[in-house]
């Protein structure tokens, strides 16, 4: 049975929560998933399967096969030999002989790399492939390779090095992952992100309001994958904006209907609706958008009739420094009572037992480490809803088992909840 890794996204956990949310809808086709510092591995006997799970994914960056694990003693006793015998012992170079092209190979180190400095990592790389060029040209086989940028501290090829290279079609990009401990896995890269669809989605599309946020759209379609069951053919956004959501979950093959209580994030909507559907005629009347308060959908749609909710409201007003005390209590205070009306709508609107993925800030405090949440958790309950634990096979839970996404020196971030109706 075959063993594939997953390279996990900026924020691993969220990315590892999308997989575990989307594995039961393929029958539970990745077996056995295990993390591992930015990644997640697991064997399956299915790799058509396993293909059709990383397209679904918005939260993993490479799909990988594992072609030969090693055992060491640290990371410090690595070398660019061992390497390269690694690279021999499975084989990779009569893959590489056999190539009908001049061969071509990249190389991309993942895992843990906190032993190392990005430097001596960048170091190794290229020895690595020095060494395995050396080899092959003594078997008379003209080759050459790509390495990540060496000014930069991710020590691993860009979607676009392995796009521009053909690395997928006509070479290999050879992944080494160290698990931080004793072992170095060796794989080989079977599939990238579409990173230039999400890009276009995000940046290409006609309308994009930075001034009421940007939900990403592989954030969109990680909490899609959280929200999405077996059941699951309707998607309600009460808070749609310019449709973000609305755009993954019609790609995702799903009808998706949006409120907002602007006229511009409706026409926006509208909009960016009409470019989505011209790129992708399959997609017409999948999205519908109306102009509409979340808190008043009792007068808007019938209710119970949604499979799911999936959402981000209004998060304050823009914050670019740490608040202090009396600034965290004053945007609570205006956003607490928002999100609870809200909910309880949503509640209504939503089918019994059907999932709500709802987002909601957190701010970097002054003179502190912790970030302030806001005390909405017990009301949560008092409306109905159950936690559900990512981690714990979505089951119910009485601790606050939310998800986080941020980005670096990010002052506002992003706490997700994943709810049952």
């Amino acid at each position: 049975m075959p063993t594939y890794l997953f390279q996990l996204g900026h924020c691993p956990d969220l990315s590892h929560a999308e997989i575990l949310g989307v594995n039961p809808r393929f029958g539970g086709a990745l077996h056995s998933p295990q993390r591992l510092p930015n990644a997640v591995i697991c064997k399956t006997d299915s790799e058509e399967t396993i293909h059709h799970i990383f397209n679904e994914l918005g939260g993993a960056i490479r799909l990988c096969e594992v072609i030969h694990t090693l055992k060491i003693e640290g990371w410090n006793s690595v070398s660019s030999d061992i390497l390269v015998e690694s690279i021999l012992a499975a084989k990779l170079d009569s893959i590489l002989m056999s190539s009908e092209h001049r061969a071509i190979f990249g190389l991309t180190f993942l895992g843990d790399s906190s032993a190392q400095s990005p430097r001596k990592l960048h170091n190794l790389l290229h020895e690595t492939a020095v060494g395995l060029k050396n080899h092959l040209r003594e078997k008379e086989c003209s080759c050459r390779f790509v390495l990540p940028d060496p000014n930069e501290k991710r020590v691993e090829l860009s979607g676009a090095q392995v796009d521009k290279n053909n690395l997928l079609e006509k070479g290999l990009e050879i992944v080494f992952h160290f698990d931080g401990q004793q072992t170095l896995i060796l794989g080989l890269t079977k599939r990238i992100q579409a990173y230039e669809e999400f890009s276009q989605r995000d940046y290409g599309r006609p309308q994009r309001d930075a001034r009421s946020g940007m939900l990403p759209p592989k954030l969109a379609r990680m909490m899609i994958n959280l929200a999405r069951t077996d059941e699951t053919k309707t998607i309600l956004d009460p808070f749609c904006g310019s449709g973000g959501i609305l755009m993954e979950a019609s790609l995702a093959g799903l009808g998706a209907t949006g409120f907002d209580n602007s006229e511009k994030a409706v026409n926006d909507s509208l909009e960016n609706r009409k470019w989505l559907e011209n790129r992708f005629p399959d997609l017409h009347n999948k999205i519908r958008v109306f102009h509409g308060d979340a808190c008043s959908l009792h007068s808007l749609c019938e209710p119970l009739y949604f499979d799911a909710c999936v959402t981000e409201p209004y998060l304050g007003p823009p914050v670019t420094q740490p608040l202090n005390e009396t600034q965290f209590e004053k945007i609570s205070h205006q956003l607490e009572p928002l999100y609870i009306r809200a909910l309880g709508e949503i509640r209504a609107a939503i089918k019994p037992g059907g999932r709500v993925v709802f987002i909601t800030p957190r701010f970097r405090l002054q003179d502190s480490t912790q970030t302030g949440v806001l005390s909405i958790l017990r009301e949560i309950k008092l409306l109905g809803y159950t936690i559900l634990d990512p981690f714990a096979e979505f089951q119910s839970t009485d601790r606050r088992a939310t998800l986080i996404y941020e980005r670096p020196k990010q002052v506002v971030l992003r706490e997700i909840f994943v709810l049952k109706s």
